[in-house]
């Protein structure tokens, strides 16, 4: 087993400055910081934008522009390359701020409008 969050340099799946007080917050009290080491294999490979072409159905992203985990490059490269209806929703937020209070609510609230858009196009 290795930590999934740790502080950059150590040995975990991810490490970041924000990534052990950003799991803190969305994680229930039963958490526990830990996951087979073989499972960073999925996470080196798992690479959206190569299948992002064939994505013809209606794809909503938030990008999160202070991202130290997802690189906000590769994020918006997969809305540019989606080939059915997209919306980017981008948020000058970190990675884990996504989860909490106003940039949330943002978020949702931007789910919401782009599932009713899509709804009243097609009624």
């Amino acid at each position: 087993l290795i930590p999934i969050v740790g502080p950059p340099g150590s040995l975990a799946a991810i490490t970041s400055d924000d990534g052990e007080s950003g799991y803190a917050k969305i994680m229930g009290p039963t958490f526990r910081n830990e996951m087979r080491a073989r499972g960073i294999l999925r996470i080196m490979v798992n690479r959206p934008v190569t299948k992002a072409k064939r994505l013809r159905m209606p794809v909503f992203l938030v990008v999160a522009a202070k991202d130290t985990i997802a690189p906000v490059g590769a994020v918006e490269r997969v809305g540019r390359e989606v080939s059915g209806p997209v919306r980017v929703e981008r948020l000058d937020v970190a990675h884990f701020d996504i989860y909490d209070g106003e940039p949330f609510e943002k978020s949702v609230a931007g789910q919401v409008e782009f599932i009713r858009s899509l709804v009243a196009a097609h009624i």
